[in-house]
């Protein structure tokens, strides 16, 4: 099975692809996107731009066709899509282009959970990260 955890961020899917790892060892793990090009130098603007979120999008769509059975993702790419959805500077987006790559990666998943935010939030997010964005986009 080729599974998703899908959130905002700081909604706990780091933890529980972490868990389910534990649990699954047969199934290889894939890191979002945004940590994988950090991690291969890309240096995001402290507020990402359209292309940054674009270039996530990507990797994430590459992450999908690439992969084998028994995945677990950290993010698919609908997460992008509500980042880029919810982005002020939406209108240089263009969805149409991108929504049969998006559609098509999507259904390579055989099962997606999605994390949502608890009421009241029990997550207490640090002082840098903007609660009103979180749940814009979740």
């Amino acid at each position: 099975m080729r599974i998703a955890v899908s959130g905002t961020h700081f909604s706990g899917k780091s933890s529980l692809v972490e868990a389910l790892s534990e649990a699954l060892p047969q199934y290889a793990t894939v890191e979002e996107p945004y940590n994988q090009l950090q991690d291969e130098g890309y240096e995001f603007a402290e507020l990402p731009a359209i292309e940054d979120f674009e270039l996530q999008l990507e990797r994430s769509i590459e992450n999908l066709n690439e992969s084998t059975p028994n995945v677990i993702f950290d993010r698919c790419p609908v997460d992008i899509l509500g980042y880029l959805l919810a982005h002020a500077d939406v209108e240089a987006f263009d969805l149409d282009a991108w929504l049969p790559r998006i559609q098509t990666a999507v259904s390579k998943l055989d099962l997606v959970v999605l994390l949502s935010i608890e009421e009241p939030d029990r997550i207490v997010l640090p002082v840098s990260q903007d609660a009103v964005y979180r749940t814009t986009c979740g």
